[in-house]
């Protein structure tokens, strides 16, 4: 079997969920570092307490853009050297 296309807002899309779910957990797991810094006293008050939640909010937003953004480039560029390459052969076998 021999792909010679992908589906550009097939594997965007697909790219843009992945992303969005690492920003979930890496904002997450900042939110939390930084409500830990402020349950310590160290820190700016503010930053911790806008900051931490806007984390959880932001990051899985830039991660999705970020991420349809590079299966979209992935995808035309994985299309230009399948077409002039002729394809990625792949071998598949049933289970």
């Amino acid at each position: 079997m021999i792909i010679q296309r992908v589906g550009v807002r097939s594997l965007a899309t697909i790219l843009s969920y992945i992303y969005a779910v690492i920003g979930l957990i890496a904002g997450a797991g900042l939110s939390i570092v930084a409500l830990a810094g402020l349950n310590l006293g160290e820190g700016s008050d503010a930053l911790a307490t806008v900051g931490g939640p806007f984390a959880v909010l932001l990051l899985p937003l830039v991660g999705a853009v970020k991420g349809y953004l590079a299966g979209a480039i992935s995808a035309w560029v994985f299309n230009y050297a399948a077409r002039v390459s002729g394809g990625l052969e792949i071998e598949m076998s049933s289970g």
